[in-house]
């Protein structure tokens, strides 16, 4: 069985990659089977045309608050390069792609992997915090729908789209640093509903 990974950008979508192929006896497809990983959720009517019965389908997701912050830092978008020189804020607000905004693709984005993971018979959600904590336990969901490769391997090195590094990632990804303000912004665009499902929580203002 194969592996497709879907997922937001900064959700550990590479090291996932890198961490089944090292594990498993498996391969990952990329852009030409289902196209971006970034992308919304293919619908049920585009992924049945493909070979989805022998296909892993994992959806990466990261906490909501820390995943705006690394958006800011690096938002990959290309075609308005402008944004990264907004005050957090207006960036927070400001249209991205084809989206209202940043908090706006979140939730219609997570809407749709949470749709396609009820849909799809071979599908695997994991948070990228759990990811950082504690490899052995993704390996061990994983290992119900693949074949180990050998022992346990972790993979602690940095991937993103352009390679490997030896740059670790660790608890410094986890670590919110928002003000009171942005949290109340995040807060009245975010869709709650999926924030629980998901697992996480919202954060009350206030109390900050």
């Amino acid at each position: 069985m194969n592996v497709k990974v879907f997922g937001e950008r900064h959700t550990a979508t590479n090291a996932l990659q890198h961490f089944l192929t090292l594990n498993f006896d498996t391969a990952c497809y990329y852009y030409s089977f289902l196209g971006w990983k970034h992308r919304r959720a293919p619908s049920q009517r585009e992924w049945k045309r493909i070979n989805y019965m022998d296909t892993l389908f994992v959806f990466t997701v990261r906490d909501p608050y820390t995943w705006v912050e690394a958006m800011y830092k690096e938002p990959y978008n290309y075609h308005h390069p402008q944004m990264a020189q907004f005050p957090f804020e207006q960036f927070l607000l400001h249209p991205l792609e084809d989206y209202e905004n940043l908090l706006q693709m979140w939730n219609e984005k997570y809407e749709g992997y949470l749709r396609m993971f009820a849909e799809v018979p071979h599908g695997l959600f994991v948070r990228m915090e759990d990811f950082i904590a504690d490899q052995k336990a993704v390996y061990d969901r994983a290992s119900a729908f693949l074949q180990a490769r050998g022992e346990f391997q972790e993979f602690n090195k940095y991937a993103s789209g352009t390679g490997v590094s030896e740059r670790t990632v660790g608890g410094e990804a986890t670590k919110r640093k928002l003000t009171r303000q942005q949290y109340q912004i995040i807060n009245s665009q975010i869709d709650p509903a999926i924030v629980l499902q998901l697992g996480y929580q919202l954060v009350n203002p206030s109390q900050v």
